[in-house]
């Protein structure tokens, strides 16, 4: 027993070596049918129009759910807050994010930020790739438009169409004053 469990463990040693060398090297490829298991790339309705999700579990007009999402280069998403408490995950690309009153930050893939609910931020999809990130949402994705400035509440045109590479906003609607922390 003892020289088939040696060989057992040599064998699972040599096989879990050699796939994360594949993987590292760039050699793994996934399978054609491995993206079709995933839900299909759907317009994300509450954003200006380019930014595109993946719903992977929960109904996010409704519920807590999981999602990736995909921006282009120079998408911008205004100040904003949730109800719920946000978590993002950059898989790919470079993202700046920022709160008010605060210096921006950039976030770069592998990194992560999270929003506490009533938090005022905005996202930007800066560098040279479109952003992959993943989005965790601890409640319904409600999104609450706001603004930076000295008054209270402003109604703001936002203009979001596309001017070349770069995302802006096209709608009219009332918007509060973001605070320090957000609503």
């Amino acid at each position: 027993m003892g020289r088939g469990w040696a060989l057992g463990c040599a064998m699972a040693l040599s096989w879990s070596v050699w796939t994360g060398a594949a993987i590292r090297d760039g050699t793994f490829r996934p399978r054609p049918s491995d993206d079709t298991r995933l839900p299909a790339w759907k317009v994300f309705p509450e954003w200006p129009p380019g930014a595109m999700r993946r719903e992977l579990y929960g109904d996010p007009s409704r519920e807590p759910s999981f999602m990736y999402v995909r921006i282009p280069v120079g998408y911008t998403l205004p100040f904003h807050w949730h109800t719920a408490i946000e978590r993002i995950y950059l898989q790919e690309g470079t993202m700046e994010s920022q709160v008010p009153r605060a210096p921006r930050q950039v976030l770069n893939a592998g990194g992560g930020l999270v929003f506490p609910g009533g938090r005022a931020h905005s996202i930007a999809c800066i560098g040279t790739r479109d952003c992959l990130f993943y989005v965790s949402m601890t409640g319904a994705l409600d999104i609450h438009w706001c603004a930076v400035s000295a008054a209270s509440s402003a109604t703001r045109r936002h203009a979001w169409r596309r001017v070349g590479s770069t995302t802006t906003a096209t709608r009219d609607e009332t918007t509060r004053t973001c605070d320090h922390e957000g609503r």
